[in-house]
């Protein structure tokens, strides 16, 4: 049987997705992407959420659609490759 691990997990651990959203340039994206899966934000994270949607709380649970305006390399396929893309789609 698979464990399932939740994606904060997922991003700091070598086996699966660890280093790659590493570094402070990442913390918009894993904000988001923590935020998209449901998962409760830190007090940094809460504040990047903020800055970048203008919304004061993150959302309780997963979320069945994501919108993002990107420019280009602004790192979309990497973030949304490692963020189990079924719950995500860049309108």
């Amino acid at each position: 049987m698979r464990k399932i691990i939740s994606l904060r997990q997922a991003l700091d651990d070598s086996q699966y997705f660890g280093g790659q959203l590493a570094g402070p340039s990442w913390l918009p994206w894993r904000s988001l992407l923590l935020a998209i899966m449901g998962e409760e934000l830190t007090p940094d994270e809460l504040a990047t959420f903020t800055s970048l949607t203008a919304r004061l709380r993150a959302p309780l649970d997963t979320v069945r659609e994501f919108c993002g305006v990107v420019g280009r390399r602004g790192g979309k396929s990497r973030a949304l490759g490692v963020s189990f893309a079924r719950f995500a789609r860049v309108c």
